[in-house]
């Protein structure tokens, strides 16, 4: 940062001060030139160490009032000193910033992240606060006439410097006394005027300011909300492919439990046959006894069969059951959240609406107070015995009637070319020709010949093709002539 703090004029740091803000209250105030050692890499600014500050550049007028502001962020290492990689030109934006709020003394400089000078540092910036109320400038206000004294800031205001008054003349007649009266009256009406306009046009660039701090606001807001809720449908979708990974297991272990009750049936159909062989094989005697204990072994099997069968349906319809419990509960959530946002986008878009509305009003107002008062100082003007003199090259000093005067505003080439009793397009091509008298044939593919030739003077001398033509250009043409016309010739012969 050594280059950035000595490339500036010192006229600047006696008026610039830095602001910190710790939350909504200012923090520090320094000099520029502190500040800028800090930046050089000699003094920190260990209160500042590892965090990053929303901050000011001020300028300052003679009377310690604002003249230029431009709010910046700024990050701070562990040891206070700024980041490496941070390098705005404050100076240069504060003096190429737009217009900002008018504070009673004409508009002041404003660079923010609405209003950007130098497009690409926009994301560095932020926006103050421009609602009624306490506001950034004000803060800054305060914190100036109660730190003046510590800083060595001084007011310097110089006194008013008089024009001497001219010794005294005769005494005008009573018709100058009028005709004086009667400027000083017209001069009066077109000064308010001015100031009303005036007036006006800092409104409209304070609301179209407001406005832009608005729209950004409320677009950072929604692209956070917006943000949230894309996390949150990612939760949601994570959240859903669990519970079909859950369901993929429930089928699974449904799968395992038919399959295990398929091996009981394969049992129970193996004790069957073990049943008819032992049937076959048995003794008369033993054949009730063994008869008896397969029936029991099998009722035994087919209880605990249907007990497992019973348990498994139970629980696959309890997961189930909360499973879509859940995922409606989230839905629910979801489009509830999905119409607020479309709510709030509906009722900012409405806002925009009506202030461009409001500002176009105002600006065709502006408008229509600017035309009203131009056209009565041109009467005025007109009844004074004035007309405007204008210069054109080829038709000299033309006078223009007041009547003639939006015509002329209009299109003055045209204005000229009438003057001159030729064409509009004859009159432009004559005006290059003056302006540049050189041959404009083209030669090849590197352009016009360019060769300089006598200027001709009026417009309704010059014949295009001939008069911007060079001498050899000229023989040129002759000799293309003859060989056009020269068949014509032979057939004749």
């Amino acid at each position: 940062m050594g280059a950035r703090g000595t490339m500036f004029q010192e006229q600047i740091e006696w008026r610039a001060v830095i602001c910190f803000w710790d939350g909504q209250n200012i923090a520090r105030l320094l000099l520029w030139s502190d500040f800028q050692a800090c930046l050089d890499g000699y003094v920190p600014l260990s209160p500042c160490a590892g965090q990053t500050w929303r901050a000011a550049y001020a300028e300052l007028e003679e009377d310690l009032q604002l003249k230029a502001v431009v709010f910046f962020q700024i990050g701070f290492d562990q040891q206070g000193f700024a980041e490496r990689s941070w390098n705005l030109p404050l100076p240069h934006m504060a003096e190429i910033a737009g217009p900002g709020p008018d504070f009673g003394g004409g508009w002041i400089r404003l660079a923010c992240r609405s209003q950007c000078p130098i497009s690409w540092h926009a994301s560095k910036l932020w926006d103050p606060l421009l609602h009624p109320g306490i506001s950034e400038f004000q803060q800054m206000q305060v914190a100036l006439k109660d730190q003046a004294m510590r800083l060595g800031l001084r007011v310097s205001r110089r006194a008013p410097v008089h024009e001497p008054v001219a010794p005294h003349q005769d005494v005008p007649l009573l018709a100058q006394r009028v005709e004086r009266a009667h400027e000083r009256e017209a001069s009066d009406d077109l000064v308010r005027l001015q100031g009303e306009r005036d007036a006006l046009q800092r409104e409209l660039e304070h609301r179209d300011l407001r406005l832009r701090s608005f729209e950004t606001e409320h677009v950072e807001k929604l692209t956070r909300e917006r943000f949230e809720h894309e996390q949150a449908l990612a939760i949601l979708q994570a959240q859903h492919s669990k519970l079909l990974a859950q369901q993929k297991i429930q089928r699974d272990l449904s799968e395992s439990l038919r399959e295990q009750v398929m091996s009981l049936q394969g049992q129970v159909e193996n004790l069957d046959a073990q049943k008819r062989n032992l049937a076959l094989d048995a003794e008369v005697h033993g054949q009730l006894q063994l008869q008896k204990q397969e029936a029991s072994h099998e009722e035994a099997l087919k209880q605990h069969i249907e007990v497992l069968e019973q348990r498994w349906h139970r629980e696959s319809l309890i997961r189930e059951q909360s499973l879509l419990v859940e995922l409606e509960a989230e839905r629910a959530r979801f489009r509830e959240r999905e119409a607020r946002l479309q709510g709030e986008t509906d009722s900012l878009q409405v806002l925009v609406t009506a202030r461009n509305e409001q500002v176009h009003q105002l600006s065709q107002r502006a408008e229509q107070l600017m035309s009203q008062t131009a056209e009565k100082f041109l009467q005025e003007l007109e009844k004074l015995g004035m007309n405007f003199l204008v210069y054109h090259p080829g038709a000299g000093h033309v006078s223009i009637p007041v009547k003639d005067l939006a015509g002329y505003v209009e299109n003055p080439q045209a204005y000229a070319a009438n003057q001159c009793f030729v064409s509009e397009e004859h009159y432009r091509h004559w005006l290059e020709h003056y302006n540049d008298p050189r041959c404009k044939v083209g030669v090849g593919e590197s352009g016009a010949c360019g060769a300089r030739i006598i200027r001709v003077d009026s417009p309704a001398k010059f014949v295009e093709g001939e008069s911007d033509r060079c001498a050899r250009h000229h023989s040129d043409r002759n000799i293309d002539a003859v060989l056009k016309f020269r068949p014509q010739d032979t057939l004749r012969g």
